[in-house]
Formats: C-alpha cells, structure tokens, sequence
C-alpha cells in the first residue's frame, strides 16, 4: 500500500464510521482492520472495532478490542467507558469497576465520570442515588446526546426498581448494546 492512492488509516478510519452510519457492519469492518494493517497501535481504531463488535453481539472479541485501545492510547475515556458497559453487560461488575478506575482522574462533574458512578449505584442496587447521578450526568453531557438517551433508559430501570421496593435483579444495562457506537461519535 505504498501508492500515492492508497487511502490512510484516518481515511479509512471515516470509511468504517460512515458505513456503521449506514449499516454496513461489515463494510466497516473490512475498513477497520484495513486500517488496522495500517496502524496497529491506533486506539480509536480498536475502539471502533469494539464497537462494532459489540454492535453484533460478538462481546468476547468487543472487550479484546477495547483492551487494547485502552492500552495504546490510555487517556481514550470513552474506550475506558465502554469497556466497562462490555462487562456490566456480560454481568461482570468487579472488572467494570476495574475498567473504570481512570475514568476517577476526570472532574466529579464530567459526564462519563458520573455515569458511570451512576451505573455502579444501580448494581448496587442504590436507586435513588443512580437516579440523582445520572440525570446530574445527562444536564452535563451535552457533546454526545445519544448517550444521554441510554442513562435515560437506565433512570427509568432505576425508577421502576425503586418503585417495587427494590425491584428485581434484572437492573443491569443488558439491552444498550448500541451505546458502544453512540460513546464514539464526539471523541
């Protein structure tokens, strides 16, 4: 690939986010491990093919590729956020925790920090709390709007628990799958 024509990775990188746009899953992930070819150590790269993992329920190749986006390029919060929605997901709250840990580097009043907070409070059950963090989480978020529109999603699991006196177990974000790509858009 060493023509003048040849596209770049951050071209490619566009390619793959225009067709997930358009759903062309595997369109984008033809252009993602292009790209990848490219530059191996490209976080937002491996991000994006998380996503797009996750997108199709392959969760085991998702939380590998956030991995090593979180290891090539640390300070990609979203990745770290995501990761950790991988393994709520997977039901697996300790290594969320785990994941999140360098989201607490970021202000008490950032978004991500707080949903997160957020979604830690609703497995444990702490309803009330979940529901004050995340909406302090979604008045503050106001570069990725999609998300604002899953913490919703987890504020009505939280009221609804909250209103059966505790509810039941099932408090966990298991149908947000489509978070992963809506994290991506504004970083």
């Amino acid at each position: 690939m060493s023509s003048g024509n040849s596209l770049d990775a951050d071209e490619l990188l566009h390619l793959a986010i225009d067709a997930s746009q358009k759903d062309h899953n595997d369109k984008s992930i033809e252009y993602l491990k292009q790209a990848l070819e490219l530059e191996p150590n490209n976080g937002k790269i491996h991000y994006m093919l998380g996503a797009m993992h996750a997108e199709l329920g392959m969760y085991e190749r998702a939380i590998k590729d956030m991995q090593k986006a979180v290891e090539v390029e640390p300070t990609l919060d979203t990745a770290h956020f995501q990761l950790g929605l991988l393994y709520i997901t997977s039901g697996d709250v300790e290594s969320a925790d785990k994941a999140w840990k360098p989201l607490n580097r970021l202000s008490k009043s950032d978004a991500l920090y707080l949903f997160k907070t957020g979604i830690l409070q609703l497995t444990n059950d702490e309803f009330q709390e979940c529901i004050d963090t995340l909406e302090r989480g979604i008045k503050l978020n106001d570069n990725n709007l999609p998300l604002n529109k899953d913490m919703l999603m987890l504020i009505e699991k939280a009221k609804a628990a909250l209103s059966n006196n505790g509810g039941d177990d099932d408090s966990t974000p298991k149908e947000s799958s489509h978070v992963y790509l809506n994290a991506y858009s504004d970083d």
